[in-house]
């Protein structure tokens, strides 16, 4: 089996295989595809977009369904004109929709901010995600969807999950992460919260019993008062922090399992804890003031036993 650098290689210059497949200078130089397994073929296929690897069935008559077969699927509306739309659900709607139980999916990117400029029934995206689920879905990348919210309770009945990544989820329409949920297998996480009240944040991460990586963007503290942020499985944590409220200044950490903290903190943040697994530190500190020197001496004592940190501060602060 190809590695996953060749098979890397291979897809970027799958497009000029077939786009200069009528000089014979170039032929010389290219792979001769017909040569490659089917199975081959499909795994350099799941490295592209969805929309470049539908144009892999012109090469060849044997190439015309092989691109159907693909375990990953990425789908762009911003590859498409408001006025094409339609045919972005139409792409969709055949490699995924009308996609046979027999070929399993493991992962599905989906960006749709033009899609939703357009269509404002949550009845196609819904019937999506039911279909990705039956498929076996792992891994899930949302990206610019603003009513997110309204998806959630499907999202979380995905139990095959095992990452999954949602846009910034605003407090319009939100009451809550949905709880009972059976994510067992997710082990990756990425949220972006805006205004959300932490106590929801909170009882999320109580239920996530696999959980190893999570990525959290929190884009203001004006309203969101994150005091402290606790799991016991929890080993790599990246944390955004936005500008907010100075009167919100300490966070405490109880993650026993945490070895690796990468930390953006954009408005400062007093920071301690108990991370005694902790390995490695990346902390990028901006709007550090004099009055902020005890409290980084702090931090930096809580991780001392760490084995390599980086500590960067910003050309700007004061």
């Amino acid at each position: 089996m190809a590695s996953s650098s060749s098979s890397t290689a291979i897809a970027m210059n799958l497009e000029t295989v077939f786009q200069d497949q009528g000089s014979p200078k170039k032929k010389a130089n290219q792979i001769s595809l017909s040569y490659l397994p089917d199975e081959l073929i499909i795994t350099i296929v799941s490295l592209l977009p969805t929309r470049t690897a539908a144009r892999t069935s012109v090469l060849c008559r044997r190439f015309q369904h092989l691109w159907e077969a693909s375990p990953s699927l990425q789908f762009n509306s911003k590859d498409f004109t408001l006025s094409k739309i339609d045919q972005f659900v139409a792409m969709i709607d055949h490699a995924l929709i009308c996609r046979s139980p027999s070929q399993p999916l493991q992962s599905l990117r989906l960006e749709l901010s033009r899609y939703q400029k357009i269509h404002k029934d949550d009845s196609f995206l819904c019937s999506l995600l039911v279909q990705a689920h039956s498929l076996g879905l792992r891994d899930l990348t949302i990206e610019n969807l603003w009513c997110v919210v309204n998806f959630l309770p499907t999202i979380f009945s995905i139990d095959s999950l095992e990452s999954l990544s949602l846009p910034i989820i605003i407090p319009y329409r939100f009451d809550g992460f949905p709880s009972g949920f059976g994510l067992t297998c997710l082990r990756s996480l990425s949220l972006r919260l805006y205004l959300i009240d932490s106590a929801k944040l909170h009882q999320l991460l109580s239920e996530l019993c696999s959980l190893e990586d999570l990525y959290l963007h929190i884009k203001s503290m004006d309203r969101f008062i994150l005091s402290s942020l606790s799991s016991q499985t929890i080993r790599k944590l990246h944390l955004t922090i936005g500008t907010g409220n100075p009167e919100f200044k300490t966070l405490r950490l109880f993650l026993p399992s945490l070895e690796l903290f990468h930390l953006e903190n954009l408005g400062f943040l007093h920071i301690h804890g108990e991370v005694p697994l902790l390995k490695r530190a990346l902390i990028s500190l901006y709007e550090v003031h004099a009055e902020d020197v005890n409290a980084v001496t702090k931090m930096l004592n809580c991780i001392s036993h760490v084995e390599e940190l980086s500590l960067h501060r910003s050309i700007g602060v004061k």
